[in-house]
């Protein structure tokens, strides 16, 4: 029970990269995903030609991810990094039709949407310290945790010499690991607390 309790409710409150990620691969985290583009998109203020190729560009990989979703003589694994391929260039081809300024405007979009995570962390991170009563000792020990995890995410995330079927199974180990050494860190009050939260979190969700 401690071990499921951490799991779920702890990592909830943190709301790491690794959920975020995961979200991707369903119907809620595309619809987010395309909405996202199309807002960055609309604010790059994209001239009659650019928008054009764009068009182009988009029919093209959707005429691509069709034929791909026809073959049947390929495996789930090598369906996926298919598809990852394809969204791959498909990013390097709008890339290629900006301008420097564009770029620009989406690298800064980029880094105002990390900060803007950061500070939600940062509220989460305090409404847990908060409920849970952890002791400073805790907090800091937590937040050496989180930093690690981070570090490690990303540097996994940026490995290209791993498949998306290894890389997946690394995240999923990663994962399993910050939330043992999470369990490891409170104690038996601090987990019956989170027992709690999550009794409560789950009421209000089927009260919607």
């Amino acid at each position: 029970m401690k071990k499921i309790t951490v799991g779920i409710v702890l990592m909830t409150f943190l709301a790491f990269g690794a959920s975020a990620q995961e979200k991707q691969d369903g119907h809620h985290g595309r619809h987010k995903v395309k909405n996202h583009r199309e807002h960055v998109t609309k604010n790059l203020n994209l001239s009659d030609d650019q928008k054009q190729q764009l068009k182009t560009i988009k029919e093209s990989h959707r005429k691509q991810m069709a034929e791909l979703n026809k073959n049947e003589n390929i495996n789930v694994k090598e369906m996926r990094d298919r598809k990852a391929a394809l969204a791959k260039e498909q990013k390097s081809a709008f890339e290629g039709i900006l301008t420097s300024e564009q770029k620009a405007k989406i690298q800064d979009q980029r880094n105002k949407s990390k900060e803007n995570r950061k500070q939600m962390q940062a509220k989460r991170m305090e409404k847990m310290k908060k409920d849970l009563g952890l002791t400073e000792a805790q907090s800091s020990k937590l937040n050496t945790m989180n930093e690690t995890y981070k570090t490690k995410f990303e540097s996994l995330k940026k490995n290209e010499s791993l498949d998306r079927t290894a890389k997946k199974e690394q995240f999923k180990a990663l994962h399993q690991q910050h939330k043992e050494e999470l369990k490891n860190m409170l104690t038996q009050e601090q987990v019956q607390k989170l027992d709690e939260m999550k009794k409560d979190r789950g009421g209000r969700k089927n009260a919607k």
